[in-house]
């Protein structure tokens, strides 16, 4: 019986070491976290679509735009959501398709009356971390040297150093404050429940692990591990907290709005987990990947 563990666990450890190699890794996660990261802004441009008169109402309405005024900005958002998201998933013309995007972003709040809400803000100013740390990825290597200087990155070179120091300092930058938007919802989170009125050992202990593993991808020490799980937990907590399937009337689409955002926020840190998180880390310079 001994005999046969232990072959087994041979065969399960060569598998794992066929198939988990971190070439194959870096490629999964590079084709899941933007496809996550955009998936909100299509679903929202989907959803311009099929519920126009909702959205018509609630601009006249609650935003005292006009008639003519709420189409046009329904329909540029419709359309620099569905393009930006488009060039994203199919890798065409990237850089113009992060920065439509990340105006949106920027934008959408302010169209939408949406500045009062901590909520919604942080969760744009999540997103926005996620599009700078896809944007500084395109920035940084050529087309032809992109896929061996990934290699490198996600075997713990770094970004910076895997281009050979070419826009070293910018990059680091943008890298930095990619990262530290990325962390904003759950600085927010983190702190509103921890400093609340009411108070439980249990959900406290878990709102300090929060906030310590997002303080960590902020200096960027273990970024890589910080970032794989807040995104679990994010997966997880989303299934139980926003499932859209689940509900009708009125609630069905404020759930389905959070449950595809926090998709777009799993995307980033996985983003973050592919890329690593840039020069200016305490990371920087370790030879162990992920």
């Amino acid at each position: 019986m001994s005999r046969f563990a232990s072959d087994l666990k041979d065969v399960i450890e060569d598998q794992l070491e066929r198939n988990l190699s971190p070439r194959k890794l870096r490629r999964f996660l590079e084709m899941v976290g933007p496809f996550l990261l955009i998936v909100t802004y299509a679903e929202d441009a989907l959803r311009v679509v099929t519920r126009w008169d909702e959205q018509m109402m609630y601009m006249k309405m609650q935003m005292k735009w006009g008639r003519v005024l709420s189409a046009l900005i329904l329909a540029a958002s419709c359309l620099a959501q569905a393009a930006g998201s488009t060039g994203v998933i199919l890798r065409r013309q990237m850089r113009p398709a992060c920065y439509t995007l990340l105006v949106f972003t920027v934008v959408q709040p302010i169209v939408y009356g949406q500045l009062g809400d901590a909520d919604f803000v942080f969760r744009s100013l999540t997103q926005l971390g996620g599009l700078l740390l896809l944007l500084r990825h395109e920035d940084s290597l050529g087309r032809g040297t992109r896929r061996q200087s990934a290699d490198l990155a996600f075997a713990g070179l770094g970004a910076d150093a895997a281009a050979g120091g070419r826009g070293v300092a910018s990059g680091a930058r943008l890298q930095l404050i990619g990262r530290v938007l990325l962390m904003g919802i759950f600085f927010l989170q983190g702190g509103r429940h921890l400093f609340s009125r009411g108070f439980a050992l249990l959900p406290a202990l878990g709102f300090c692990a929060l906030l310590s593993l997002s303080a960590l991808v902020v200096i960027g020490f273990k970024a890589r591990w910080s970032a794989l799980i807040l995104a679990t937990s994010l997966g997880l907590s989303n299934l139980w907290m926003y499932p859209f399937w689940m509900v009708s009337g009125r609630a069905r689409d404020f759930t389905k709005y959070y449950f595809f955002n926090t998709l777009s926020l799993m995307g980033g840190l996985l983003l973050l987990v592919s890329y690593g998180p840039g020069g200016l880390s305490m990371d920087h310079g370790s030879k162990k990947g992920i």
